[in-house]
């Protein structure tokens, strides 16, 4: 009866034990990644360096329909296109800066027992493309270096975050939300980039150029720059729509509400 029952099993794929991928991950940074330490994170493998967290690896398994499987030890083997070996790098201003240039893909990193987000806008990196780009010693000491110093600076500003810390933001921005009533970034994240852009309209403020965009982009840790078009788009929709709940005038007119590119936006990233 259990060898029935191991045969009838033989057909799934298993996905790797924590204790084989620490070991796989130990082999394959030894020498990379200074004081690395592995830990069970939610059934992903988390990446410490000098006790700051800055990645989680998984193994992610691509069906022949290419799609694909970030947990699950119960797939038919015969399904399986190809099993990725990926870390997801957690997004902080200094990395964005530093990796924007690779155009990796952005995802968020899922709990999966409650759905919830363990990394938003993660830089998912196969491995396979690790050495490749990180082969440069002196970008590995930037990459970990901006990890640490974004840590110190949190515990330092963990009791009062600042408005001008954010990503796109400085000081100009936070005092432009604190005339229009908007004195945290607990505030700002509460109301969100649509309602936080309408407050500072009905503040008489002079707006510069591009504030929704780089409000949008604090709010979701992404230089200004990289929004997709499709989310510009319905960026502005939504603050026509909410300007006239609150029987204001359009700001976006009919020709602005059409796709456009960075380059056509006027938006050089360098």
């Amino acid at each position: 009866m259990h060898t029935q029952q191991s045969n009838n099993n033989s057909h799934l794929y298993v996905k790797s034990s924590f204790e084989n991928q620490k070991t796989f991950l130990e082999n394959y940074f030894v020498s990379k990644i200074l004081d690395l330490r592995i830990t069970s994170h939610f059934h992903y493998c988390g990446l410490f360096s000098k006790k700051v967290m800055f990645g989680i690896y998984n193994e992610e398994i691509i069906l022949k329909n290419n799609k694909k499987i970030l947990n699950n030890d119960t797939i038919n083997k015969k399904d399986i296109k190809t099993i990725e070996k990926v870390i997801y790098l957690k997004p902080n201003e200094r990395i964005i800066v530093l990796l924007y240039k690779f155009n990796f893909e952005r995802v968020d990193v899922m709990n999966k027992n409650n759905n919830k987000a363990l990394i938003k806008n993660a830089f998912r990196i196969p491995l396979s493309q690790w050495d490749a780009i990180f082969d440069d010693k002196k970008m590995l000491d930037e990459i970990y270096s901006a990890y640490i110093k974004d840590s110190q600076e949190k515990e330092i500003e963990k009791k009062n975050p600042k408005i001008r810390k954010m990503l796109n933001l400085n000081n100009k921005v936070e005092a432009i939300l604190y005339r229009a009533g908007i004195e945290s970034v607990d505030k700002f994240i509460e109301l969100g980039t649509v309602k936080t852009f309408v407050k500072v309209l009905k503040s008489n403020q002079f707006i510069y150029d591009n504030l929704l965009f780089k409000l949008y982009g604090a709010e979701n840790k992404i230089l200004y720059q990289m929004i997709k078009p499709e989310q510009i788009l319905m960026l502005k929709k939504e603050l026509n729509e909410e300007l006239k709940q609150e029987n204001m005038p359009d700001y976006f007119k009919p020709n602005d509400l059409v796709l456009k590119n960075s380059v056509e936006m006027g938006w050089f990233v360098y």
